[in-house]
């Protein structure tokens, strides 16, 4: 999910009082999960990981993650092209 989708969300859920770093601990979490895997194992895993490389893709001191997460998504790609 974009980032400014998430601003907009976190706005809006504040008034319920959602811990959005408790939110964003298990959404890193899950990355990590699929990354130490090694592979996509579904549309959500690769939604998941397609929006973290929105989030990432302009800091630099991101590449080497966004080198892993890319290669992921490519092989998945591949894999369901075939």
């Amino acid at each position: 999910m974009p980032l400014s989708t998430v601003l907009e969300l976190k706005t809006y859920f504040a008034q319920f009082n959602v811990d959005f770093e408790a939110v964003d601990r298990a959404r890193l979490k899950a990355i990590d999960k699929i990354v130490k895997k090694g592979k996509i194992s579904g549309n959500s895993e690769y939604e998941l990981l397609i929006n973290r490389v929105d989030d990432i893709y302009n800091d630099p001191k991101r590449a080497g993650e966004l080198d892993i997460l890319n290669d992921l998504l490519l092989a998945f790609d591949a894999n369901r092209s075939s």
